[in-house]
């Protein structure tokens, strides 16, 4: 859009979710401590790089700026923490 605004598809519905959901989908329904420590995995930078370059033809095409800004930010103190929390909500 003109005005900067982003617009982003995604799934509104469980049936969409595939595979990859479920232990996330584990950590909605039981949010212990071990279901969010399960999760760590999905910060990791190879985790986020995935997820820009899934289903890509050509990765190599796919910039690294955005998921090695994603990795830089997750690195900060608490943020790590706050995108468990996101997850769970």
């Amino acid at each position: 859009m003109s005005d900067g605004t982003r617009l982003e598809n995604g799934n509104a519905y469980e049936e969409g979710l595939g595979d990859v959901w479920s232990p996330i989908q584990k950590y909605w329904k039981d949010p212990s401590a071990d279901n969010r420590e399960a999760l760590r995995g999905f910060l990791e930078p190879e985790a986020l790089k995935w997820q820009y370059t899934h289903g890509v033809p050509d990765a190599s095409r796919v910039s690294p700026d955005g998921y090695m800004l994603d990795a830089a930010m997750l690195a900060a103190p608490g943020n790590a923490e706050i995108q468990l929390d996101l997850l769970l909500d």
